[in-house]
């Protein structure tokens, strides 16, 4: 039987969402005004406001919780899973990469690389908090945010499919820039069927600090690469996004790799509903 759509409650949860972001810009505007005019770099500013705008929603979403007779941290599900999970989890955070990376290429050929500008700017301030910002708050914190609140309050006011992708929609707006918004909507499908497989939040968790642990090490070392080039990783992005016959050739490598990743992500995700016994708890691809 299809799942009756509670508008209502769907809209008070869209206007949360809508809520907590606006603050959270508020908060983190005010932030950079003030160290902007204490002469602070864009380097130091992001090291600064990412964290804060991630506690800054978690906090909001806290008190939502609290406020409804609930606890946030038991709703998100840190339920342990297997190391065989762990494992296949950290497999798919691989095998996925192509299927991110083609949309990720794709939306270049319309708006610049805005996570390569801002990545440049927190490698030029310090490559330890570069990781542990990029690496690991943000899968941690980002998962805690949008599968373990909105995804879990999503799917039960709409059928699953539609929680799973209104919830992607709302992780690629979370990152407020057109080019991240393209691979992050996909993506956060994805780890919404990962969450429902694993029926625990680690296993998300451990997909994304996968993806994003692989990104890092890739930006730090095409920043060292470009470096001795005598340019930016930003601008190496822009050259590389004006050069057609590049793109082109980009897009088709990772066009079809992303037809094998989607029929092997769809074969893992299987594997791990298998592994934590929810197989049962609808088709789980």
């Amino acid at each position: 039987m299809n799942k009756k759509i509670n508008k209502k409650e769907l809209a008070k949860l869209l206007l949360l969402f809508v809520g907590a972001l606006l603050i959270e810009i508020i908060v983190t505007g005010i932030i950079v005004i003030f160290m902007s005019l204490n002469g602070a770099g864009i380097g130091i500013i992001s090291m600064v406001t990412n964290p804060i705008g991630y506690m800054v929603i978690i906090a909001i979403l806290i008190w939502y919780s609290k406020r409804h007779g609930e606890n946030l941290w038991k709703e998100c599900r840190f339920k342990k899973i297997k190391m065989s999970t762990v494992f296949l989890s950290v497999l798919l955070g691989i095998v996925f990469r192509p299927m991110v990376l083609f949309v990720s290429n794709l939306s270049k050929l319309f708006v610049p690389d805005v996570s390569a500008q801002l990545l440049d700017s927190l490698l030029g301030e310090s490559v330890l908090l570069y990781f542990i910002i990029i690496a690991i708050l943000a899968p941690v914190c980002e998962e805690i945010i949008m599968r373990g609140f909105f995804h879990n309050k999503f799917v039960k006011v709409l059928p699953f499919a539609g929680a799973a992708i209104l919830s992607g929609f709302c992780f690629g707006v979370f990152h407020m820039n057109l080019n991240q918004f393209c691979f992050a909507w996909i993506a956060g499908i994805l780890l919404a069927y990962v969450y429902r497989a694993s029926g625990s939040i680690y296993a998300p968790i451990v997909v994304h600090l996968v993806n994003n642990g692989i990104s890092s090490i890739k930006m730090f070392f095409g920043n060292m690469k470009y470096k001795e080039q005598g340019i930016s990783l930003a601008e190496a992005s822009e050259i590389q996004r004006g050069d057609m016959a590049y793109m082109t050739r980009i897009l088709l490598i990772y066009g079809v790799l992303s037809i094998a990743a989607l029929f092997l992500t769809r074969i893992i995700i299987r594997k791990i509903a298998q592994n934590e016994g929810t197989e049962n708890q609808g088709n789980n691809t």
